[in-house]
């Protein structure tokens, strides 16, 4: 990727006739362009009308200027490259409005459309969606702060806000995006790369390179407003069977609410460049993606939490989940996910370069996991403490080749079935009365090397430091949903030049702080064990 998109050559403004009527935008009055959302996206929309937020996304990058400036001297460059993000990507700037018609739950997006001889609601935008904070905060604090706040699709917010503060604890700016619309506008892999994207603007905003965001040719954005996902994945391929789970499964007990109202919880487990260089030497080693060895290892943790607690507060239960450990064929992870974007048809993946389409292109499965295999990395003595072998043949080459295994072979998709999904969640979403949380257990979602990737990659410190044509250093990143009210640990990984991040995150009204503890040790434990292990390394 270049450091910074071309400006596009606008194609002719064309009326766009929908195979399914309304799920491309159209519109009456030339200015304001609507589409209904459908699918998974509708969904989405309905459970968070009925919830409390879940799933709204915080990104917060640590940004230095390597030309020191004040906010007055800073704002304009943001605002510029906050532009021509808009031109570039006009559905972050779309509206949810809630609609009323015969189908309960229906939801429509909405772009006002500006022209170059009237860019006041460009302008209008701008001053909704650009929030400079006079808070002096650290980004932990950031990250609960922005958790507590959400809204629903019915109040009519614009889909993406930038909230730009100064670091307390150095001399650096933190640019906070926040995700307006729980997913049902996007998920991470459709939103990292428009917000990386907008940091190679304020690159060439800062340096001088690119033109001023007033010479765009405003309204023909309208142009790449994307419709509905089911419209830019094709309907091809046929259902692929799943084998049946394994009739023997570890089942959990279940998570009792606490007397805790429903806050944000969120603990980070990051490892050092040197301890990082040592885990992807291994992964390399042996043959494994770093994702595969991070949900093995989330699968032990979860396991220890669930005995440790009930050894603590209920011995006649603990004896029965050590019963289930002992004897069980399988332990289920409820949730895992499948980027589908390598489906969308060339049209749309290229209309707007690398940063894509947007849109919910996901799959979720569920996953069975071979008892024997976790066995032998976990024995649980008599004592009731924990024996942990993580060695070659029971970790590396038995449970992490397994879990591979089992998240390639669910990643085993076609088009087809993203449209076999949409289908249902569009059938199912007129009868949503209240918020289904997910369910307990382990919910995780890898980000994956940020580097290979080709996100924020001018801007890492490795590279951007000795850059003297970079005008600015991301130090870190900071990634995170809002999970207030879920019963699940839901965890986000990315690897930021050379630093692996886990971040952990839950709700304190189920998850006291004994249990929040103990899952985070484990966790944090087991890598320690894993990485002190120098003959598997």
């Amino acid at each position: 990727m270049s450091l910074f998109q071309q400006e596009f050559s606008p194609p002719p403004i064309r009326t766009i006739t929908p195979s399914i009527p309304f799920l491309h935008y159209t519109t009456a009055d030339g200015l304001h362009y609507s589409r209904r959302l459908h699918g998974k996206e509708r969904m989405s929309a309905a459970n968070s009308e009925a919830g409390i937020g879940f799933a709204q996304i915080i990104a917060i990058g640590d940004l230095e200027l390597k030309r020191s400036r004040t906010k007055e001297e800073f704002e304009p460059f943001v605002r510029g490259a906050w532009m021509k993000l808009r031109h570039l990507c006009p559905w972050i700037a779309v509206r949810t409005s809630a609609l009323k018609t015969s189908s309960p739950n229906s939801f429509a997006f909405t772009y006002e459309k500006s022209t170059a001889q009237d860019l006041s609601l460009v302008e209008k935008w701008a001053d909704e969606t650009l929030v400079w904070r006079k808070e002096s905060l650290n980004h932990a604090e950031w990250e609960s702060l922005f958790k507590e706040h959400y809204w629903k699709p019915s109040e009519g917010r614009y889909s993406l806000e930038l909230h730009i503060a100064k670091n307390r604890e150095k001399d650096r700016w933190l640019l906070i995006l926040r995700l307006s619309g729980p997913h049902w506008l996007t998920d991470g892999r459709g939103l990292f790369p428009v917000y990386d994207q907008f940091f190679r603007y304020l690159q060439s905003t800062l340096d001088g390179s690119s033109q001023s965001w007033t010479f765009l040719p405003w309204g023909e954005e309208i142009t790449r407003l994307p419709p509905s996902a089911i419209e830019t994945i094709p309907d091809v391929g046929g259902e692929i069977v799943k084998p049946a789970p394994p009739k023997k499964l570890f089942i959990r007990p279940g998570v009792d609410r606490t007397s805790s109202r429903p806050g944000n919880l969120s603990r980070r487990i990051t490892l050092s460049r040197e301890q990082t260089k040592a885990f992807n030497f291994a992964c390399k080693k042996h043959g494994l993606n770093a994702t595969g060895v991070i949900n093995s290892l989330l699968i032990l943790a979860d396991l220890e939490t669930i005995l440790r607690l009930a050894k603590e507060k209920d011995p006649e239960l603990y004896h029965q989940l050590i019963s289930q450990y002992e004897t069980t064929e399988a332990f289920p992870v409820p949730v895992n996910i499948i980027d589908m974007r390598n489906f969308v048809s060339p049209h749309w993946a290229k209309l707007t370069g690398a940063t894509g389409v947007g849109g919910l292109v996901n799959l979720g499965f569920p996953s069975f996991h071979d008892m024997n295999l976790i066995r032998g990395c976990m024995r649980i003595r008599p004592d009731g403490t924990f024996d942990k072998n993580l060695g070659v043949q029971t970790f590396w080459r038995g449970l992490c080749v397994e879990t591979q295994q089992i998240l390639r072979e669910g990643s085993r998709v076609t088009p087809h079935m993203y449209h076999v999904n949409a289908a249902m969640c569009e059938n199912a979403t007129p009868s949503i009365r209240a918020w289904t949380p997910p369910p307990v257990g382990v919910i995780a979602s890898s980000l994956g090397n940020l580097e290979r990737l080709d996100l924020f990659t001018p801007f890492r410190p490795s590279v951007a430091v000795q850059a003297s044509n970079i005008a600015f250093v991301i130090h870190e990143w900071h990634f995170g949903v809002r999970t207030a009210g879920v019963p699940s640990h839901v965890l986000h990984s990315w690897d930021y030049d050379g630093e692996l991040t886990i971040n952990i995150q839950g709700s304190s009204n189920f998850h006291t702080q004994e249990a929040w503890n103990t899952f985070g040790d484990s966790l944090k434990d087991t890598i320690e064990k894993l990485l002190s292990v120098k003959a598997v390394l």
